[in-house]
């Protein structure tokens, strides 16, 4: 697996916090499962807790910029009933942002990248 950054807009600082997207697909991929998924953020140390999209939602101005990505928060998972396990992400819908529920055992689009925080 070749995990790149998104150079240009996926270094970026709200307050004294800093921020990285990071691209998890391998370059024949268009999907990846979200266990395969948990996996690399695992190893990357890409696993940002849901509390992150709060400080993500103050500053929208910073995410218009990554309008084309979900930003996923692989730091969490969910339960829905008993069975279904749910990660946390942020999706840029007609230009506003809304934060959703991707299933650990389905497919994840190449659009999403996940959310490193780095300090």
């Amino acid at each position: 697996m070749k995990v790149e950054k998104i150079f240009g807009i996926g270094d970026f600082e709200i307050g004294d916090m800093e921020f990285e997207l990071i691209n998890f697909f391998e370059s024949d991929e268009a999907f990846v499962e979200g266990t395969v998924m948990l996996k690399r953020a695992r190893k990357v140390g890409a696993v940002a807790k849901q509390e992150m999209i709060k400080v993500l939602l103050a500053k929208e101005d910073i995410l218009d910029e990554m309008k084309d990505f979900d930003i996923v928060c692989a730091g969490t998972i969910k339960c829905i009933g008993k069975k279904i396990k749910v990660i946390p992400y942020l999706h840029n819908h007609c230009g506003s942002w809304v934060t959703g529920l991707g299933g650990v055992n389905y497919d994840w689009h190449s659009r999403a990248r996940l959310l490193r925080v780095r300090n």
